[in-house]
């Protein structure tokens, strides 16, 4: 018979996984996930643990899901114009992924010594807040190998709260990056108050932001990199990059302490956010940019605003607007050459080299 102290101790961890499912309802197709374990040789481990423990996990995911009310908006986009089938198979596809990444973490866990397997079969998630990467570069680092990909993985940086999700990129310039920005259809709405843009909102897999008090702890912990995707109205791509980028606390209005010293391959050789360090992070209801108007507003979307016509500008609206300056868009202060359609970007952090 399991141990009792043990078996609470797996379902503790279990509901860590589960804390913020909310905000990350992935589509993903069964038949990419059984080929993904697949090629880690542990299917037949985790999916008996997963056929033994779906009925009653599915059902306490499905309450969770319908009783967390710390952020209602985002819920009701997710089960909006989705019939019950499809919901359902989302929250399925949901629980699967976690499951299948949590075990990834102790896969490697288990090669530095650690049992992963108990004598039940079943999968163990790490008895401990602490059992979780910083980072997304903490997670490759660990875990090399061909079963880490770029995807969704739960993260807990040092002094936070609680473990989270994030977007992890393992494929551009070496991997080991935690994504913390991505527009590129534009179905989730950027123009938000400060406590959204606080907690963070979208999906991972997706467009989201992941929050700027999440952003803080992440880049107080470390030195870290930021890159920035770019792909332009005509399908050119670029990238910025930065080699010491860091925030402030809420207190300090998530300000940019630092931004490092620039590189990329945009053919302008312009430093889109150089303006941007020292600035702080202004939202519609919250206006901090010290200017006579209230940026945010105006731009619809929040950011750091060294003036209302700003060089790089990623949280606004999607696509074609009346207003040029509420467009996600980059410009060049010096030529005055702007592009406001942008179609794909991505903001990433990793520790840097």
């Amino acid at each position: 018979m399991e141990d009792v102290t043990s078996s609470l101790n797996r379902q503790k961890s279990v509901d860590v996984v589960f804390l913020d499912f909310q905000k990350a309802f992935d589509k993903v197709p069964h038949q990419r996930l059984l080929l993904r374990l697949k090629s880690m040789g542990v299917i037949g481990n985790l999916l008996s643990w997963i056929e033994n423990g779906l009925g009653n996990m599915k059902q306490r995911v499905i309450i969770k899901a319908k009783n967390i009310a710390d952020d209602t908006k985002l819920y009701s986009e997710v089960s909006s114009n989705s019939d019950s089938e499809k919901f359902q198979t989302e929250l399925d596809n949901f629980f699967l992924v976690r499951v299948a990444n949590a075990f990834i973490i102790d896969k490697c866990k288990g090669a530095q010594g650690q049992d992963v397997i108990g004598s039940t079969g079943g999968v163990s998630l790490g008895n401990s807040l602490d059992d979780y990467p910083r980072d997304c570069k903490e997670l490759v680092s660990s875990c090399a190998g061909p079963e880490i990909s770029s995807g969704v993985f739960t993260i807990k940086p040092e002094g936070y709260k609680e473990p989270f999700e994030v977007y992890c990129n393992h494929e551009i310039d070496g991997g080991g990056w935690t994504v913390i920005q991505r527009r590129l259809e534009g179905t989730i709405d950027f123009n938000r108050n400060w406590q959204s843009y606080k907690d963070g909102f979208g999906f991972p897999n997706t467009e989201f932001w992941i929050g700027n008090e999440k952003l803080a702890y992440l880049t107080n912990q470390d030195k870290y990199e930021l890159r920035v995707d770019i792909t332009g109205s005509t399908g050119t791509q670029i990238y910025i990059q930065y080699d010491n980028f860091r925030i402030t606390e809420e207190k300090g209005g998530y300000g940019i302490v630092t931004l490092g010293s620039y590189s990329g391959n945009n053919t302008d050789r312009y430093s889109y956010m150089k303006h941007l360090k020292g600035k702080k992070f202004s939202t519609p209801d919250r206006d901090n940019d010290g200017l006579n108007s209230n940026c945010a507003q105006m731009a619809r979307g929040g950011w750091w605003f060294d003036q209302c016509n700003v060089d790089i500008y990623l949280n606004g609206i999607y696509g074609q607007s009346t207003n040029p300056r509420q467009e996600i868009s980059i410009r060049n202060r010096k030529s005055r050459i702007r592009d406001g359609k942008l179609v794909f970007t991505e903001m990433k952090i990793r520790p840097a080299m």
